[in-house]
């Protein structure tokens, strides 16, 4: 599970990395390196599930299998990539007005999860100024150090494409502890009663009521 201390460092991590380069070639240096191909690669770091997804032209496959390789293997955090997401996440941590559809729903989700770090949508500013690109390296290496319990999965025209060969030399090759842990649970119980949250923000006559319910639902059988 995710770790609370680096819940917000978390929040940024994928995106930092993702734009930062692979190996020695950093971000310039890797478009330059796929100019011509359809690669695509974005991740995700949630309270228990991590994702990293690519899409690529079926002729482009094997470039995909080394850049995820890489992603897993020699991972970057290029300053120049934390700071331009930094300043894209700044007027939301320091001016919520600026996107108040955001900004609400954020604070719905903090008052389910009684702003436990680990599921807030929006750091605080306390957060925000503790931000570290070491941090963010440290927490990206963590949750790629073994593969033990990561699932791969590929899906498309694959065409003409050693599936096989390619998963066995770029996904086989990473290093994996051969056990597949549980991770503690993080989540908070739900309020034990209504909670309600009011926000003055945005401009205009403009305003927005959003209600959650938190409840069991009923088992689910297929037929």
């Amino acid at each position: 599970a995710l770790d609370p201390e680096g819940a917000a460092n978390a929040l940024i991590t994928p995106a930092v990395v993702t734009s930062s380069g692979v190996g020695d070639l950093d971000q310039a240096a890797l478009d330059r390196f796929l100019a011509g191909t359809d690669v695509t690669v974005w991740a995700r770091i949630g309270p228990y599930h991590d994702e990293i997804v690519g899409e690529v032209a079926t002729a482009d496959a094997e470039t995909l299998f080394q850049l995820l390789h890489l992603y897993f293997t020699r991972p970057r955090v290029d300053q120049q990539a934390y700071a331009s997401e930094l300043t894209s996440w700044e007027p939301l941590v320091m001016r919520p007005q600026s996107d108040p559809q955001y900004s609400g729903l954020d604070a719905l989700v903090d008052l389910r999860y009684g702003g436990h770090p680990c599921f807030t949508l929006v750091p605080s500013i306390e957060q925000w100024e503790a931000l570290d690109p070491g941090a963010v390296e440290r927490v990206w290496r963590e949750r790629t150090a073994d593969v033990a319990d990561w699932d791969f999965v590929l899906s498309g025209d694959l065409d003409g494409v050693d599936v096989e060969d390619l998963a066995r030399s770029y996904i086989g090759s990473l290093a994996g502890s051969g056990t597949d842990g549980t991770p503690p649970d993080v989540t908070p119980a739900p309020p034990a009663g209504p909670e309600t949250s009011e926000l003055a923000i945005g401009s205009g006559d403009t305003g927005t009521v959003t209600i959650s319910f938190v409840g069991p639902s009923p088992e689910f059988h297929a037929e």
